[in-house]
Order: structure tokens, then sequence, then C-alpha cells
């Protein structure tokens, strides 16, 4: 008797774009082409939803995703984790969350809003950077 096996998704990287903000006065217009190295955003997720995300602004964060589709499928999803936060105020340890949306299986569509809160220990000051984007996700 032959069975089929459906594909598993081992992990996603996403690359995102768009305006975040910098801390002086709301999110920044995103350039055509986006050429500031500001306005992207490297993730990886994990199969068991952990994620880890690189971009300048709003920072460098480790986290875990709560999706509603399940792992390497389309739908809403919540993320929560730590790391260190940069803007123009300043850079510090700090937290993160994001609320986003995967639209596809294999090739996704995504789009995320991400807030972050951190301590800049130097300057004695809070910074909470934010970024909105759209990106393109690949689920392997």
């Amino acid at each position: 008797m032959a069975m089929l096996a459906l594909a598993a998704v081992a992990s996603t990287f996403v690359l995102h774009v768009g305006p975040p903000s910098l801390g002086s006065g709301g999110a920044n217009p995103v350039s055509l082409p986006p050429v500031n190295p500001y306005e992207y955003e490297l993730e990886y997720v994990t199969q068991g939803d952990w994620e880890a995300n690189l971009s300048v602004v709003p920072g460098v964060f480790f986290g875990k995703r709560s999706r509603n589709g399940g792992s390497g499928g389309g739908g809403t999803y919540v993320s929560f984790g730590g790391g260190y936060a940069i803007d123009a105020n300043g850079s510090g340890p700090g937290v993160y969350t994001a609320l986003g949306y995967d639209y596809g299986k294999t090739y996704c569509w995504n789009f995320e809003v991400k807030q972050a809160i951190g301590y800049d220990f130097s300057k004695a000051t809070v910074v909470s950077p934010y970024a909105l984007r759209i990106g393109a996700a690949f689920n392997f």
C-alpha cells in the first residue's frame, strides 16, 4: 500500500522592506527603490516557530511565534521575544512584539508590524522603535 506524505516545512526565510520609525517623529517614508539599509529586515523562523530577526531598526531580536494556521502555512501570527532595540535616540536591551500575516504556502507574501521597547543605560532613556513592513517569504 502506497502512502502520500505531505511536504514538511523545516524553516522559513523572510525578506522585509518598509518604513521604520527611527524615534525621530514617526515612520519614515519608504524610498523607491528601497536603498536605505534602515528599511530592510531578515527573519528566520524554525519549524517550532522560534524566530530570529535582524534589522538596523528596530534591532536584533529572538522570540517565539504563535500562529493560527500552524507551522509553515499562511495565516495570522503574533510574536514575542527579547533582544537589542535600536533607534535614533539610542540602543539597549529590550523586548518586542509583532503582528503579521502570511499569504501563501511555499512562496508567501508577508505583512508585519513590529514594536520594540528597550533601555539605553548610557543615556538613561527608553527607546521604542517600530516598523511596518511587507516582504516575501520562502518556506523550505
